[in-house]
């Protein structure tokens, strides 16, 4: 092995896949390859940082030339997995023109990753097979449902471009579940019970029955009234009659009605007795004709107590298909962390783009093709999956570089006065290779900002190109004040594309540029105070020209969103910072 070109083709192929190559990944993956090397691991990191250096200066349009022209091998090796994985699995049971699957989300707060992930999935199948998709909204708890969240629900499904047939709230549907309470008093498959919640915590724990066990339907059905008209909350609840020693403590006389003195935002006070979840879900999805229940793997422990409901109602029951809960690693999804951070004015809202809430996602630049492409890799796999952001970020990037357009920008500017050089200008595509993206004109007359990190790459002497434009030398670097800077050069007419290259904007052609640069909201479980830094800088003028919700490159900065958008500045996310 040529451990020098080794090294080499594996920084290149990180940098292919990332964007930006990271010393720890390569040696992740050399070690992994090549056991052997870990006895002379220090001296191979130095060389593997190095390496990383040199490639990272490198625009991602000369790595990609670079990797098609000695390691052709990637773009094979990427064509394969493709095709492989194009699509999602067949369905169990699945019978063209009748699978009919469910969107159920509780109207409670915003969708995160999960949901959607989860949406996709049941609007793939019933698309696939020719069936039906009902979006379900689960309403009925009073108390935590909000109309705001009707909407931002069904906004995040469109973002997803997910389209469904037929729209149910549960809420408008009580009466049928007062129907199937009362056939199960009747039939003496469940009573009503006064025990205090604690008590039935404890007798459940102990595999205790209580008293109100052995009451007969006829007194069941007089308490059943008193719950529909009076009763005040905690007070009486209707329980089934399963088996209080059994095994699962799902089936041990589980609560299926509670009575909740508040105003439902759509019912207003128009009920009082409201179902809890097993119950209402096992009445609709029979009623509604949901032929597979297709969810994530936490509601597994659901199964047994659900088919129970619907072989004691005589109700047909769907098929079950569990797969990984998908959730981010250190990116809460809890209602009440959300809750909680916003409070604590940690975050804005639920729609930050630290979150994983489709909003915020949105609002990042992660597209739903990243998501939905996530779904067709994972393959319906089971086990809990909890992702590294930087995996969703590598695709969404993929996905987002054949259409996003590029523009010159620089955070924290200093000054670049390259003398010499006339007024001019010059004509640039919007993307490398997608030309129907069309092309814009950048003025410049001899004075530019550029990046403060270039300073890292500029020496008094060096040659240095400003990209896509011209090389030159630098004359001198003054400290202005404090960390300020000013760098004098001259315009150099060597003909050569191989000097070291930055990233510019000409002074008067630009206007302002806010980029939000969102990291990890938690490391190690603790609140990072840096998840969202705040960047000025100044953008090419064209920018001026794109509309909020466009994706775009900042040239050598990395992918973004256009957030706000005004006469004289643009506000943009950055999906992530290269």
């Amino acid at each position: 092995m040529n451990l020098e070109k080794t090294i080499d083709r594996f920084v290149f192929e990180n940098a292919l896949i990332h964007g930006k190559a990271k010393t720890g990944s390569v040696m992740g993956a050399l070690i992994a390859a090549y056991p052997e090397i870990k006895h002379q691991a220090k001296e191979v990191a130095k060389l593997v940082a190095s390496k990383v250096t040199l490639t990272n200066n490198l625009d991602p349009e000369t790595i990609d030339r670079i990797c098609r022209e000695k390691y052709p091998e990637f773009f094979d090796k990427e064509r394969k997995t493709k095709a492989k994985k194009t699509e999602l699995p067949p369905l169990e049971g699945a019978i063209d023109g009748k699978v009919c699957t469910r969107l159920p989300p509780e109207p409670s707060g915003f969708l995160h990753i999960g949901h959607g992930y989860a949406a996709f999935i049941n609007y793939y199948y019933a698309k696939r097979y020719n069936g039906k998709l009902i979006l379900r909204f689960e309403d009925t708890n009073p108390r935590k449902v909000e109309l705001k969240y009707y909407d931002s629900i069904r906004d995040d499904y469109h973002y997803m471009g997910i389209q469904w047939d037929e729209e149910v709230n549960e809420s408008d549907r009580i009466p049928l579940y007062y129907k199937y309470a009362q056939k199960l008093i009747e039939e003496g498959n469940a009573y009503v019970c006064s025990c205090p919640v604690d008590v039935v915590r404890d007798f459940r724990s102990k595999r205790r029955k209580c008293d109100h066990r052995g009451h007969s339907p006829l007194k069941n059905l007089e308490l059943w009234e008193t719950m529909l008209e009076n009763s005040p909350e905690g007070v009486l609840s209707l329980r089934l009659k399963i088996d209080m020693s059994h095994t699962n403590a799902a089936l041990r006389d589980p609560s299926i009605m509670r009575v909740i003195e508040a105003s439902h935002c759509l019912q207003g006070d128009k009920y009082r007795v409201w179902p809890l979840y097993d119950f209402a879900v096992s009445i609709e999805d029979s009623e509604l004709g949901i032929t597979h229940v297709l969810r994530s793997e936490e509601f597994v422990q659901k199964v047994p107590l659900q088919n129970y409901i619907q072989e004691i109602l005589g109700l047909r029951s769907p098929r079950f298909i569990h797969f990984s809960r998908l959730r981010l690693s250190d990116v809460p999804v809890q209602k009440r962390k959300i809750r909680e951070l916003i409070e604590k004015g940690i975050i804005s809202d639920w729609n930050d783009v630290r979150l994983s809430t489709l909003s915020g996602m949105r609002r990042r630049g992660i597209v739903p093709e990243t998501i939905r492409q996530l779904a067709v890799e994972m393959q319906l796999s089971t086990g809990q999956s909890e992702l590294d952001m930087s995996i969703l970020l590598a695709m969404n990037r993929k996905i987002v570089d054949n259409f996003a357009k590029r523009c010159f920008a620089v955070l924290d500017p200093i000054v670049l006065r390259v003398s010499g050089l006339p007024k001019g200008e010059v004509n640039l595509d919007f993307h490398p290779k997608n030309t129907e993206l069309g092309s814009r004109k950048i003025l410049y007359n001899g004075t530019f900002y550029i990046n403060h990190l270039d300073l890292e790459i500029i020496s008094q002497g060096e040659i240095i190109r400003l990209k896509d434009l011209i090389n030159i030398r630098i004359n001198e670097v003054k400290v202005v004040k404090g960390n300020q800077y000013e760098i004098e050069a001259h315009y150099d007419s060597t003909p050569s594309f191989d000097f070291p290259k930055i990233q510019w904007v000409p002074i008067n052609y630009c206007t302002e540029l806010i980029a939000n640069i969102p990291g990890p909201l938690y490391i190690e479980g603790e609140i990072n105070p840096y998840s969202l830094n705040r960047k000025s800088g100044y953008i090419e003028k064209s920018a001026l020209g794109f509309k909020e919700d466009d994706l775009i490159q900042l040239e050598r900065i990395g992918f973004g969103r256009v957030d706000k958008l005004t006469r004289d500045r643009i506000e943009v996310n950055l999906t992530e910072h290269f």
